[in-house]
């Protein structure tokens, strides 16, 4: 019997793709980021979206679109509106496609696994972790795509804070997320 093992670089990739696609959003919690100055968090509840930073009362951007800071609502014209409406667009864009991901990963992690089980059963694992790594490369292809619309979100949530001062201490992601996200994928 001949035994070749998966390569661990490709594992790791796997494992690595599947829990970095999955923090941009965390549908049933909080997701917190504490690798700026102040601590950050964002939560999904209901079609409304909660952004928390540290020293800020809540700022809340609702199902219907409206902004509440601390509860209660700040006044939108229609270009403010409709920029609030891009950010939130944006923001769900990002959630889903790394929620997306993250569900790939996953089952690609579990495929490589059942693959590679099955190659030590038949004794024919010669192909399994080229297989698994070329499965791999279309997944880390589909987390870049999350890097670029973080990147779409940046400027939508910079448009924002610049025409609407009460969001201002909100708008925390900044270019470092961005290369933080190219980082963790390649």
């Amino acid at each position: 019997m001949q035994h070749r093992s998966l390569p661990l670089a490709g594992i790791a990739l796997i494992a690595l793709l599947a829990l970095a696609a999955c923090q941009p959003s965390t549908p049933q919690s909080d997701r917190t980021t504490s690798n700026t100055p102040s601590a950050r968090s964002l939560s999904f509840d209901n079609g409304d979206i909660t952004l928390k930073v540290s020293g800020q009362p809540p700022a809340t951007i609702t199902r219907t679109g409206e902004l509440l800071i601390d509860g209660k609502q700040v006044a939108l014209d229609a270009e403010q509106h409709a920029m609030l409406a891009r950010y939130r667009e944006q923001l769900g864009a990002v959630g889903m496609q790394g929620l997306e991901v993250g569900k790939q990963g996953a089952a690609l992690g579990v495929k490589a696994a059942g693959d590679a089980l099955a190659g030590v059963i038949s004794g024919n694992t010669e192909h399994v972790g080229e297989n698994i790594e070329a499965q791999a490369e279309k997944l880390k292809q589909e987390a870049l795509k999350i890097c670029a619309q973080v990147a779409t979100l940046r400027q939508a949530q910079d448009t924002l804070a610049q025409k609407v001062p009460a969001f201002r201490p909100y708008a925390s992601l900044d270019a470092s997320d961005i290369s933080d996200c190219d980082k963790s994928v390649k």
